[in-house]
């Protein structure tokens, strides 16, 4: 359960004090997931901050009880020094884990976020969408009563937002979330009720088309929302398309009452599949057109390597150059998707040579710790 009790949150400006709510009293259902929703500026990321406790409240005071997950959104708080594993342990722990499940938690996370050995690398040397990949899966691989998330569709590509809206599905069934999104789609997908907040204010609605609507009449100058009807999308007027050629060619009328609905349905999911048979094949039609094209690697990955004289800190130095000199040179070539992939593997190999470079220097220090030492005569 989470209760607010006559809180509020103001930031102090030149103008005055800036409410983001203020003299709120509410507890928010057990039963319910709920959707935070309102203009840019209005303070929902201040507000799941200040539920899951990592902010407090200027007025009044907040009682949780049960397990509530930190805020993920754009920001995650990841340690950059350390990497996707040592993160994953590190919130084991914290979250009070038994060394035995944190190990298992750490599999789990390295699963969920499926980017490879990058895993056990610094998470500096990750791009955007890896970061948020690891911080969403750091928070599937931990139980919690309930769930904070900030614009849950903002990062990763089409695939992984696929996974990530499967695996919260599939967590309805024990936990509840609390979504901040400017998405209809995944609020009327997922929540049964609504926050609104914008202008100083924070109402609760009980379901959450009418909270949607009100959101429309309030802020329907700043932001419009189709709450109604939603636009369908290519892949289901296809579908629908195909059932209707599927029935004007008599496929045979279905029965009268639940077999007539069952019928249509039957039709739909007959149509569904075969739209998405289609959409395979021509996938899979432009991969090898697109491999036909591109043929080999880009040609600054098979550039032959010029090795200098020295020892291995100094090829290390020389090689980690190189590689900074090709990506330099690729960044003034035209964008596309091969540039996009070549720059991957030239910031992967980058990584790769600055952690070969730091473990010589490593090597090398320790030695000369050992050199350093006073020998102890036999005498």
């Amino acid at each position: 359960m989470i209760e607010l009790i006559k809180a509020g949150k103001y930031y102090p400006t030149s103008f005055g004090k800036h409410y983001v709510f203020r003299d709120v009293s509410l507890v928010l259902p057990r039963d319910r997931n709920i959707g935070v929703i309102g203009p840019n500026g209005s303070g929902k990321s201040t507000l799941l901050r200040i539920l899951s406790g990592a902010d407090i409240p200027s007025e009044g005071r907040v009682v949780r009880t049960g397990k509530i997950s930190w805020s993920m959104g754009l920001s995650p708080g990841l340690q950059t020094i350390m990497t996707g594993a040592e993160n994953a342990r590190f919130a084991a722990r914290i979250n009070g884990l038994s060394p035995a499940d944190t190990k298992g938690s750490m599999e789990k996370t390295r699963e969920l976020a499926d980017i490879g050995k990058f895993f056990d690398m610094p998470v500096k040397t990750y791009s955007a969408g890896m970061r948020q990949r690891l911080a969403f899966a750091l928070s599937m691989a931990l139980q919690f009563d309930y769930y904070l998330f900030d614009e849950i569709s903002a990062g990763g590509d089409k695939a992984f937002r696929d996974k990530a809206m499967a695996m919260i599905k599939d967590r309805l069934s024990e936990s509840r979330f609390i979504l901040a999104t400017h998405d209809v789609k995944e609020v009327l997908a997922l929540c049964q009720s609504v926050i609104l907040l914008g202008d100083g204010q924070l109402d609760f609605f009980d379901d959450a088309r009418e909270g949607l609507r009100a959101y429309g009449k309030r802020f329907g100058g700043r932001e419009k929302l189709n709450v109604e009807k939603p636009k369908k999308s290519k892949f289901t007027v296809a579908a629908e398309r195909k059932a209707a050629e599927h029935a004007s060619a008599g496929a045979g009328a279905p029965a009268e009452g639940v077999q007539e609905a069952d019928g249509v349905a039957a039709i739909l999911a007959d149509a569904h599949s075969q739209v998405a048979v289609d959409l395979e094949e021509r996938r899979e039609k432009r991969r090898l057109a697109r491999a036909a094209r591109v043929g080999q690697q880009h040609p600054l990955l098979d550039q032959p390597r010029e090795r200098p004289h020295g020892g291995p800190i100094k090829l290390a130095v020389a090689e980690l150059r190189e590689i900074r000199e090709r990506i330099e040179a690729l960044k003034s070539e035209p964008p596309g998707k091969d540039r996009r992939a070549t720059m991957s593997d030239l910031r992967g190999q980058m990584a790769e040579a600055n952690q070969k470079l730091r473990g010589l220097r490593e090597e090398q220090s320790s030695r000369r710790a050992q050199a350093a030492e006073p020998k102890i005569s036999s005498e």
